[in-house]
């Protein structure tokens, strides 16, 4: 399996998915951006050309599909990289400090050369309805 996956040779289905989608989206990103109520008209257009072209022919939108898909890749992986080290160093750095600082060990990881075994017992359960309450 590949690290990057681009679709290179969308269904008849996705391509009529990414027409109903273009309709939404163009006039949408033209919005947020704020641009002029032309530009979002033009979009609009746009979209509901690719909608209908979606699903009246939709092999003739595969290149718009295609090209999208080549510029959104690199897109993607760059804020996927982002996103897992702002993760990383937001929670899970703060969150080891906070443990080592305390000196906490939730896994019980430290070695005790005066033990014979890890095993710890587990208690017997005598209540069978503690079987139907998952807490």
């Amino acid at each position: 399996m590949p690290l990057l996956d681009i679709n290179l040779n969308p269904t008849s289905r996705q391509l009529s998915q990414f027409g109903v989608i273009a309709l939404v989206a163009l006039p949408l990103i033209g919005w947020i951006w704020s641009a002029g109520t032309t530009t979002i008209l033009v979009l609009a257009a746009i979209g509901l050309t690719l909608a209908v072209l979606g699903f009246v022919a939709p092999r003739s939108i595969s290149p718009v599909f295609i090209v999208i898909m080549l510029i959104a890749a690199p897109i993607g992986i760059v804020v996927g990289e982002i996103s897992i080290a702002i993760i990383y160093y937001l929670l899970f750095v703060p969150l080891g400090l906070f443990f080592r600082v305390r000196r906490k060990d939730p896994l019980l990881r430290e070695i005790d050369k005066n033990q014979n075994t890890y095993w710890q017992p587990i208690e017997e359960v005598t209540d069978v309805s503690s079987y139907f309450r998952q807490s």
